[in-house]
């Protein structure tokens, strides 16, 4: 063990002083100890695999049509969804998640079709 400044203080200054000395020094290792035992604990685990799941769901009320599937087995996710769109459309997208990444595929289905506006005759 390598003598510091502060052993050597200790050392010179007498039989009353060196129990003091020895008695911080050994306080310092306990709670370095303790401190080190606590960052050990600490250290957090690894993460456990997802279980796999399913779910779906779908709305359908007056003018709101929407839904959504989606599994996903071991870090691996699939599924898609769909909405109806104002504009008579129905948007669908597929879509997939896995150690690359996420990945989507978006369609739709149906032709658009808007309201036809002309000018106002008066106030």
């Amino acid at each position: 063990m390598s003598s510091s400044k502060g052993d050597t203080a200790c050392k010179a200054a007498g039989a009353a002083a060196l129990v003091k000395c020895v008695g911080r020094k050994f306080w310092l290792e306990v709670l370095l100890l303790c401190l080190l035992v606590t960052a050990g604990v600490a250290l957090p685990g690894g993460y456990n695999v997802p279980l796999p799941y399913n779910y779906n769901y779908g709305i359908n009320a007056g003018s709101t049509n929407f839904g959504q599937q989606e599994s996903g087995n071991g870090g691996n996710v699939k599924g898609s969804y769909f909405v109806h769109l104002p504009d008579g459309r129905v948007q669908k997208v597929d879509y997939w998640a896995d150690g690359s990444g996420y990945h989507a595929t978006v369609t739709f289905q149906g032709t658009a079709s808007h309201p036809s506006y002309g000018p106002s005759h008066g106030y």
